[in-house]
């Protein structure tokens, strides 16, 4: 593929990461702030993606928000039978946990409800650019400059992986993936619109030099019904 094919496939920001199926429901679980697996239990998923009952890991962090504190996910969003392997097909309550591929192929309207059942909402685009950038306004969650190998970015044709798998693709406040993997829905200024925000698993290197890499990439316009597999979304709950 020539670079104008490949700039022509970055304007709908790179389509094509298989992340699994949808369907089913499941109902809304008791939302936590310590959930590294199970929402209710703060259980960690073991290797299969089944509940481990040794380990837990805090499912939110506390970040400096655009209008103040903010209570942000650590983890893209995930079904409540997501595992290691599979995104799940349950609908429902968005989990924060790590260790299971992340829900994709969501409309707007749908991460908005699947936060709200879990107790959150959907975080806005002015949130997820605060907590990526930081206070001191970093260009990526790690720092001011790129480092090839961080996030999953940076690929061309890379898969969706399980959350917090790019170790260093990490803000100082402990929030994974704001960069790369999924590109995350919020809804767009005008209200009428959905932008996804922070670049996918799909980056190439022609990407890279167009800025599409860090924490201000932002594909705006984007109709509110679009399902793609390399958009999810992320909830956020403003502290108290």
């Amino acid at each position: 593929m020539n670079d104008l094919s490949r700039l022509l496939c970055l304007l709908p920001l790179l389509t094509g990461c298989d992340a699994g199926g949808a369907g089913g429901d499941a109902g809304p679980p008791a939302r936590s702030t310590t959930d590294g697996g199970d929402l209710a239990t703060g259980d960690a998923p073991d290797g299969d993606g089944s509940p481990d009952s040794g380990a837990t890991e805090a499912a939110t962090a506390l970040v400096a928000g655009p209008d103040g504190p903010l209570r942000i996910d650590r983890y893209e969003a995930a079904r409540p039978d997501a595992s290691l392997q599979h995104q799940g097909a349950a609908t429902g309550a968005a989990r924060s946990r790590l260790g299971v591929l992340p829900w994709s192929g969501v409309t707007l309207a749908e991460a908005e409800a699947a936060c709200a059942q879990a107790g959150a909402r959907l975080c806005t685009c002015p949130e997820l650019l605060a907590a990526c950038q930081g206070a001191g306004g970093r260009a990526f969650p790690y720092g001011t400059s790129f480092a090839a190998g961080r996030c999953n970015d940076y690929h061309g044709s890379a898969p969706v992986q399980p959350t917090g798998s790019s170790a260093g693709c990490q803000t100082p406040e402990g929030v994974a993936d704001l960069v790369g993997n999924l590109a995350e829905l919020c809804r767009g200024p005008d209200r009428e619109t959905a932008v996804a925000a922070g670049g996918s698993c799909r980056l190439t290197a022609l990407a890279v030099s167009l800025k599409l890499d860090r924490c201000a990439a932002q594909e705006q316009q984007l109709p509110v019904d679009l399902r793609r597999e390399d958009v999810g979304f992320r909830c956020c709950d403003r502290a108290p």
